[in-house]
């Protein structure tokens, strides 16, 4: 990989964690940096499971594309990343840097068709430190987000970006956005704008469709009954 502006600049590469998943396979992404220039420019990688896990596991191998320059055995593909120092770079860098550059994984909308690369947020009740909602942000989203302090989100059921309480007024202001450690998650507090301080989707009386809205997504707590064999159940908080 060169950079395009002036092939004689240095280019580094950032490697995210590897991860399987269960569709693509084993994917990671490479997000190559000239620091001379500024440009950047991240690739989303692929190695399906079918191509290294065969029955001869020990003796499988794959070859990543030609611009990572490195052949990999499947078994050794993370401590071959680590040795040649890509691993390790990248996860100081995120953990003690001072730069916001939230990672965007693969994702899948619900009915099975590709997604926007997704970072997964939960949003948290300021001050009363209540966690009202998980979901996701494509880079739009956030970008939106940021831009007007008001939380933008991805609906993985309706494959587009939405406001939140665009439709049912329940609006959430951004008090503080913090990422984890390595800024692949957010956690975002917000304040709760709307008249009857709602946030879920479903309502307090499911048979009344004026009722309010749940202030929070998590309102059921799992439990279990203990007999001949364990059931695990549901429980309403309310």
């Amino acid at each position: 990989m060169q950079c395009p502006n002036d092939k004689t600049h240095q280019i580094r590469r950032l490697v995210s964690q590897p991860y399987l998943n269960t569709v693509h396979g084993l994917m990671f992404s490479i997000t190559f940096i000239c620091d001379s220039c500024g440009w950047k420019e991240k690739k989303i990688y692929t190695l399906r499971v079918e191509e290294f896990y065969t029955e001869d596991e020990k003796n499988a191998s794959c070859t990543v594309p030609a611009s990572v320059e490195t052949e990999l055995c499947h078994a050794n593909f993370i401590s071959a990343l680590v040795e040649k120092g890509h691993i390790g770079a990248a996860k100081e860098e995120l953990e003690e840097s001072s730069e916001f550059t939230p990672i965007f994984q693969p994702a899948l909308n619900h009915d099975g068709t590709r997604a926007p690369d997704l970072i997964t947020v939960i949003l948290q009740d300021n001050p009363h430190s209540a966690v009202l909602y998980a979901a996701t942000m494509d880079d739009k989203a956030l970008a939106l987000t940021l831009k007007t302090m008001r939380v933008h989100l991805y609906s993985r059921s309706a494959k587009k970006m939405r406001r939140k309480g665009a439709t049912s007024g329940d609006e959430l202001a951004i008090m503080d956005i913090l990422t984890n450690c390595n800024q692949d998650c957010l956690l975002i507090k917000v304040k709760r704008l709307g008249q009857d301080g709602g946030c879920c989707h479903t309502r307090i009386n499911p048979n009344d469709p004026h009722a309010p809205h749940r202030a929070t997504c998590f309102y059921r707590v799992v439990g279990r009954t203990v007999g001949k064999t364990t059931k695990y159940v549901l429980s309403f908080l309310e």
